[in-house]
């Protein structure tokens, strides 16, 4: 696959089109272009490719949020395909990936000469690690020099010319002595935006480096293995961002070590390879290889090119333009590793972990509670209680829908020493409970008074912390009074079978209806029905 000219073009403005429209949303990750997958398989439709964080059924999105199926350009329809990834982040804080993340073992040894894929850092920025890219050529003195990325070595556009580099990285157990070159250059990142993240260091022995990869894990570049970018952030939870390596090599006033014509290449050779000898033009679809030092060899697919992302660094939030998006690629350490046209696109890394509830995000950080950790349980609530009535089906659409509206609302709050206090006490009283419950559908367990009693000053609470509004207290109250207090005395299942009642589901469905400030997707899969009872 590759995208044509006239498409290319197309897409591009309509990737605008899409960003203009959507790209202020906090949920909305990088928007790109490439091909449309269906249930991880390409289907050759040319696409805008839309990264959110997270990634839900049309029913659970407020429909100002919702992102449009399909965009038109001069006349040229073309699909919206949406993937789940991000947010991204760089920078020497998060070098220190967990052990065994990789595919093979991870790259941290001492090594003479220093090889691509080698461990690499600046003593300067503290106990860090990132990855060796490539040598080139100084165009302005022709001197040798290390490639990676400029979070890596130069520390976000703050380090000195002449800063020691060290092989392997201090986190990697790298000190003074193994320094093997020094800071010279550095791409700027400026907080309007970059589309690089580059730096070189000038090898120290001008004689003493090698083409070859560490651990002979790969081929070295060549004509007929070209470099494609270089590795830059990640999410986490699979999802990896590159910028291209033309852009980082001209940026940096650089040159590959293998000489700047092609002319004598055939092109049926290697269709995707640009004019530069060693150099490929990245598209969408095309496998990819690297070695890098936290997973060693991986190989993955591009999923997107033209990427405008948000990234998280230690200088704040930089917007980043013409990345590639890849996944299951790289970790935190990996950063600097260049990236190749080649393998099998299929050696890939499981992500480091899995993309949790956001309202779960918040509230733990709220009320300073491990409520990160619970994110199997309260799948297990949805997925095992709420999703197994209609009336539960309808709470869960209106949290998910009103989901951002929270999180923006305890956004860099905490709750005072009171209501750590009480969180904490209710937390521990019904952790294991709730857990105990859900482990046995036929659970002897009911409703009891001291359970609505605490319900009520739950409510109680939280109106008098600001965390509801007003008019969310009142309906809290509301649900409280007409469905919540019937169910004393009730066991698992008959709560259950009360929650499917159309009585209750009307009951609460016109409660929340009438609540200012409260969004629902309307209409709903289920239209509120009529009362039969």
């Amino acid at each position: 696959m590759k995208l044509c000219g006239d498409d290319h073009s197309r897409l591009e403005r309509a990737k605008q089109q899409i960003f203009d429209a959507y790209g202020a949303d906090p949920n909305v990750s990088g928007v790109g272009i490439g091909f449309r997958r269906r249930a991880g398989e390409w289907t050759g439709r040319p696409a805008v490719v839309v990264l959110v964080a997270k990634k839900r059924r049309e029913a659970l999105v407020s429909r100002r949020r919702l992102l449009p199926r399909t965009v038109e350009v001069d006349g040229v329809t073309y699909d919206v395909d949406v993937e789940q990834a991000g947010p991204f982040s760089s920078g020497a804080q998060t070098a220190l990936a967990p052990a065994r993340t990789a595919v093979g073992d991870q790259i941290t040894d001492r090594m003479r000469p220093p090889l691509q894929g080698a461990s690499i850092s600046n003593p300067v920025d503290g106990r860090t690690a990132g990855t060796l890219g490539l040598f080139v050529i100084d165009n302005t003195d022709d001197t040798v020099c290390l490639l990676t990325c400029n979070h890596v070595i130069a520390r976000m556009g703050r380090g000195t010319v002449g800063e020691p580099i060290v092989q392997p990285g201090v986190y990697d157990g790298g000190t003074a002595a193994d320094a093997i070159a020094k800071l010279k250059r550095w791409a700027p990142i400026p907080a309007t935006g970059t589309r690089v993240d580059g730096a070189i260091a000038q090898l120290t022995d001008q004689s003493a480096y090698s083409l070859e990869v560490a651990k002979d894990l790969m081929d070295p570049i060549s004509a007929t293995h070209p470099v494609v970018g270089m590795v830059t952030a990640g999410d986490g939870f699979g999802g990896g961002l590159l910028t291209r390596m033309d852009a980082t090599l001209d940026a940096l006033n650089v040159r590959l070590p293998l000489g700047q014509a092609a002319a004598a290449r055939s092109e049926s050779a290697l269709p995707c390879a640009g004019p530069v000898l060693g150099l490929a033009d990245p598209q969408p679809g095309m496998n990819i290889e690297k070695v890098g030092r936290t997973t060693g060899y991986t190989s993955s697919k591009i999923i997107a090119i033209g990427m405008r992302v948000d990234v998280d660094t230690p200088i704040g939030v930089i917007p980043y333009n013409d990345l590639i998006y890849t996944e299951f690629f790289l970790s935190f350490g990996d950063s600097g590793s260049a990236v190749f046209a080649g393998g099998d696109g299929k050696t890939q890394v499981k992500p480091i972990v899995l993309p949790g509830c956001i309202v779960l995000g918040s509230l733990s950080s709220y009320y300073s509670l491990p409520l990160t950790e619970d994110n199997p349980l309260a799948d297990k609530v949805r997925d095992e209680f709420f999703l197994q009535s209609t009336t539960g089906k309808l709470l869960v659409e209106l949290t998910y829908v009103n989901s951002q509206t929270l999180v923006d609302r305890l956004k860099g709050k905490t709750g005072d020493a009171t209501e750590a206090v009480y969180a904490e006490q209710y937390y521990t009283k019904y952790h294991d409970f709730m857990a105990n419950v859900l482990a046995d559908p036929d659970s002897a367990e009911v409703v009891t008074q001291e359970h609505l009693d605490d319900s009520e000053f739950v409510i109680s609470g939280l109106a008098q912390s600001g965390v509801l509004t007003a008019s969310e207290v009142e309906l809290a109250f509301t649900l409280y009074d007409k469905s919540l207090v019937p169910t004393l005395g009730m066991n698992r299942r008959q709560v259950q079978e009360y929650m499917d009642n159309p009585v209750v589901y009307a009951q609460v469905h016109e409660a929340v209806s009438a609540t200012e400030g409260i969004e629902m997707n309307a209409p709903f899969k289920q239209r509120a029905p009529e009362p039969t009872s």
